[in-house]
């Protein structure tokens, strides 16, 4: 089982989020009213990445009011199993659109506690595939955000890129943030901001000197999470004649720097 890092989550913190982890230097927060202890860990088992899958297939996928609940259900269990696979061969390195790219995923996950109000609710509607079993840190625990940091110098079929570091350096010194996503129940608590600030840790100790995410440019939620909360900037943006083109809205490319 991979080392677990616990970070308490609050909305719109006024401090650096909290991170309580062997050998870390720990910033507590004053405990909020309302609080979510989530624990951060990187995703290496078939049992994780399959929660992780999942989690994605249920936060990007939506559906017309007209589709019946079983539909959805087995669309969306279609949709995991396609997002598990790809994530499987991305991790493993066997994936040949990412064989330049070194994939990392990470689970945030909340302790199945039936003292904890927030874990309750989330039981309630959380699926069987994003509920891990106990392990030696605690559990049982509630799959509840992750994301993927892309160790290479551009994503596959990307058209936006970044610019830092240029020439050969970028293929070890750069990465992109990608699949960031928390379930609904637990969203504006702070967990995208702890898988965020792991994921950086992660790419600072593999040697990234910059990170860049992709936000849609009038997603004012998201770019507020990196912007304002995450320390990115805006490097790169899309115009609205390019994004019509492709399809889709326009976005931004951001960029945090990590040190040399």
């Amino acid at each position: 089982m991979s080392s677990s890092a616990s970070w308490l989550c609050r909305p719109k913190p006024t401090a650096s989020l909290c991170l309580r982890a062997q050998n870390e230097t720990s910033t507590l927060l004053k405990s909020p009213a309302q609080e979510v202890v989530c624990h951060v860990r990187q995703a290496s088992s078939s049992a994780e990445l399959r929660a992780a899958a999942f989690l994605r297939a249920l936060s990007f996928y939506s559906y017309p009011a007209d589709r019946s609940p079983w539909a959805q259900q087995a669309h969306r269990r279609m949709k995991t199993n396609a997002e598990w696979g790809e994530a499987e061969s991305k991790v493993s390195g066997t994936n040949k659109m990412y064989q330049a790219v070194r994939v990392t995923t990470f689970i945030a996950t909340l302790e199945d506690s039936a003292a904890d109000p927030t874990a309750v609710r989330v039981r309630a509607t959380i699926d069987p595939s994003c509920k891990l079993p106990a392990d030696e840190a605690g559990g049982p625990w509630l799959v509840i955000g992750t994301l993927d940091v892309n160790q290479g110098a551009r994503l596959p079929a990307e058209e936006l890129v970044g610019w830092e570091p240029p020439g050969a350096a970028a293929a070890t010194g750069r990465a992109y943030l990608s699949n960031v996503c928390v379930h609904a129940d637990v969203r504006r608590q702070g967990i995208a901001a702890a898988l965020v600030e792991a994921g950086a840790e992660h790419a600072r100790a593999s040697g990234v000197q910059q990170l860049y995410v992709h936000v849609i440019a009038a997603n004012a939620a998201g770019v507020g999470l990196y912007a304002e909360r995450c320390g990115f900037k805006r490097e790169q943006a899309e115009s609205e004649a390019t994004a019509r083109a492709l399809g889709r809205p326009a976005r931004l490319l951001l960029r945090r720097s990590l040190g040399p």
